[in-house]
């Protein structure tokens, strides 16, 4: 086979590889504008306050619902910033939607075993500056409801279904999208929409 013919092959193959290897990453994955709420009757309703809680916070020091009081919040239950494409897309177009804002606490509650320095790598090398905390005992997410049960693998164990829970600055639910399904995540610009309504 002349050189140039090899080349040619190779050089196609290659490219296939690549085309093939990005539609396998990006199937099933996407944002969506309208909430979802899967779990509904489980964790407090719009209109009510949100449970108190008292978590380990990841950096040192303890977070509780008391500390969020004062400012409008976004509590995001997710599944791994280490090994979930889903949860690093969502916490990324989350950043990107609503920035820096500091009149606005951002806290993302992870069972403890999902949290590990190349998480909080994901997050420092992208300048996200949200506050990370841990679900010792998976306490809060049990009493919310929102423990996944369908585990499909090791790796998943402890992990809660995905939501997101906008509170007022008196902590009342002003907001909620808990989803099963982790493919398709709540679009950050309808959370800061959501937040915007609050002022």
């Amino acid at each position: 086979m002349p050189r140039i013919t090899v080349g040619r092959v190779v050089g196609t193959l290659v490219c296939l590889s690549v085309l093939f290897l990005n539609y396998r990453l990006d199937f099933g994955r996407a944002s969506q504008e309208s909430a979802v709420d899967d779990l509904a009757g489980r964790g407090p309703r719009v209109g009510e306050h949100f449970a108190d809680f008292d978590l380990e916070e990841v950096g040192g020091g303890r977070v509780t619902s008391a500390d969020l009081l004062g400012k409008p919040t976004v509590l995001v239950f997710a599944r791994s910033l280490d090994w979930c494409p889903f949860t690093k897309s969502f916490v990324t177009e989350l950043a990107a939607s609503i920035g820096r804002q500091p009149e606005v606490n951002v806290l993302l509650v992870f069972a403890p075993n999902q949290v590990n320095t190349k998480a909080i790598r994901f997050l420092f090398d992208r300048g996200i500056a949200f506050r990370v905390a841990l679900d010792q005992g998976r306490q809060l997410i049990e009493r919310l409801g929102i423990a996944n049960v369908t585990i499909r693998s090791r790796i998943e164990t402890g992990v809660p279904y995905p939501a997101v829970f906008v509170l007022d600055a008196q902590g009342i639910v002003r907001f909620r999208d808990t989803r099963r399904n982790h493919r398709i995540w709540l679009a950050g610009s309808r959370i800061k929409e959501e937040l915007d309504r609050l002022g």
